[in-house]
């Protein structure tokens, strides 16, 4: 049995980020979704999402509302989270966001890993 050492690990962290990323349609990405007991899922976000301006408006709005906690301060558009989500979440390999949804599909919130 090989020993788990930190680069295996990471190495495996990455390569199930970048799979967990790579739906290109919202079949995919709940099929890669993980169950949350009986009340919904975390979802992970893809590639699909980037044209998802619902979606994008919604995260726009959560970061606005919450900016005191961010260690940047600024006002987000619709946009720059187009463009976060793009460069700043989907191309950075040990990254991942995840939606929570309940078993209806609505979003409820999100929670990430970074590093």
């Amino acid at each position: 049995m090989a020993k788990l050492t930190y680069d295996n690990y990471k190495k495996a962290v990455i390569e199930n980020f970048k799979f967990l990323k790579a739906a290109e349609n919202l079949r995919d990405a709940f099929l890669r979704a993980i169950p949350i007991s009986q009340k919904g899922f975390l979802l992970p976000v893809c590639c699909f999402h980037q044209a998802d301006t619902e979606l994008l408006q919604k995260l726009t709005d959560w970061r606005n509302a919450n900016v005191d906690v961010y260690p940047t301060q600024f006002v987000a558009t619709l946009e720059s989270t187009r463009s976060w989500l793009k460069e700043r979440l989907l191309a950075v390999e040990d990254r991942m966001l995840f939606l929570v949804v309940d078993n209806a599909g609505k979003v409820l919130g999100h929670i990430g890993f970074n590093g």
